[in-house]
């Protein structure tokens, strides 16, 4: 009986110190930024290089980079983002952050994108993706994730434990009677 309480406190204890970290890092969200470029552009270099030096200085931010003149796959996802935003393909380089589009890249451009991720890092904000399957929920298409995915990690490592504590106590449960039998 011993070893069974043993076993339970020291599942509870590797419990308590696992899901608190595992909780923390759900819940410090990235910002996500999609960047829409294209090879040989001038503007799409220079904006790319600023938002690398961002990602540096900001661990939290996220840049997803597509390629649109060469890629037709990411030129849909462009287009169905532009849609999703209320707006038409202007050129490039465009980035959507939360729910705005910034077009073209300047100093002025980049102060507005610095001053936008650290909004979102403070407030939080909705990712390009998040916008479109919202839209394409709203129009009966069923393909947006549920807060569920957020935490699926969490609650997985959460079942293994219970699983593992669950094994261990039948395990002890048999290896009694077992001596049970012996004696």
């Amino acid at each position: 009986m011993k070893i069974v309480f043993l076993s339970a406190v020291l599942l509870l204890a590797i419990i308590s110190f696992t899901l608190p970290k595992v909780s923390a890092l759900e819940n410090e969200s990235k910002v996500i930024l999609y960047l829409f470029w294209g090879n040989g552009c001038p503007h799409c270099a220079q904006m790319d290089r600023f938002l690398n030096g961002l990602e540096e200085k900001y661990p939290v931010f996220e840049v997803k980079k597509f390629e649109v003149y060469s890629n037709q796959t990411n030129r849909e996802l462009f287009e169905s983002i532009a849609k999703a935003h209320h707006s038409k393909i202007q050129g490039v380089p465009t980035a959507f952050i939360d729910k705005k589009i910034f077009v073209g890249y300047s100093n002025e451009i980049g102060i507005e994108l610095e001053n936008r991720v650290i909004d979102c890092i403070k407030n939080g904000c909705v990712s390009p993706q998040e916008i479109s399957n919202d839209n394409e929920s709203a129009s009966g298409n069923i393909s947006s994730f549920s807060s569920y995915e957020n935490t699926k990690s969490g609650l997985t490592i959460f079942i293994v434990m219970v699983v593992l504590f669950v094994s261990l106590i039948v395990s002890l449960g048999f290896l009694k009677k077992i001596r049970g039998i012996k004696k």
